[in-house]
This record gives C-alpha cells, structure tokens and sequence, in this order.
C-alpha cells in the first residue's frame, strides 16, 4: 500500500484466528488522544489477543499504520478490516486528515462498504 507506514509489531500467533478476505471495512476509535498503535499493540498483548486488535491505525495527522495482517479477525469483528482512528469521537469528530486518510484507505482495499461501531451511531463522528 502507498502511503501505509510499516509498523513491524510482532503477534502471538497462536492467538489469531483466521479470517477470508473482506470488502467491509469498520471503524473504531482509541476513546483516548495520544494513543499510537504500538500502545494499543502493547494493550493487546497484555489483554492475551496476541497483539493490537485492528488492521490499521489511523493517527491525528492522518498517518496510516499497517496493525494486524488482515488474514486475521479482529476480537467480535469477524470477516472485516478493522481501522481504528486515534481519538474519541463521542467528544469530538475526527479530523479532517484522518477522513481524508480513511476514505483514500478504503478506496485503495478496495472496501464496498464502511461501519461504525454502535457507540458512535450519533456521536460527531461523520464522513462527509
């Protein structure tokens, strides 16, 4: 991918499930400011899911981070590509960069559809 920064995390493998290819993609968010993806890959780590919990991680700024090989599943996401923004869309919207980001990551997965998590069903987060 072109502007997809290689974050080299190591996964305990023995921890992943396996998943099929996906064109539906789902957003979440870190519900914190500050956060990076190795910080969630340590969390991930340490909570026994074998590393971070999302296929990329969108920064602030609209850095794009590779997560987890999207040949595996992310927690109760099952058969979609997880991408998760830094920050917490229940207080503010994400920033312009990162919407940018997104939807020029999805465009690039060739993704069909975008969901969000129940939680930010109303909140500032939007797309448009």
């Amino acid at each position: 991918m072109s502007n997809v920064i290689t974050s080299n995390l190591k996964f305990e493998l023995d921890k992943l499930v396996p998943q099929k290819a996906s064109k539906i993609g789902t957003v979440t968010h870190t519900r914190v400011q500050g956060c990076t993806i190795f910080d969630k890959h340590m969390e991930g780590l340490i909570n026994g899911n074998g590393g971070c919990d999302c296929h990329y991680f969108i920064g602030a700024l609209g850095e794009v981070y590779e997560g987890k090989s999207v040949k595996y599943q992310c927690a109760d996401q099952s058969g979609k590509v997880v991408i998760q923004l830094e920050g917490n869309f229940e207080n503010k919207d994400a920033t312009q960069e990162q919407k940018d980001a997104l939807v020029a990551l999805a465009s690039e997965l060739g993704l069909k559809k975008i969901e969000h998590l129940p939680e930010l069903a109303g909140s500032k987060f939007n797309l448009k």
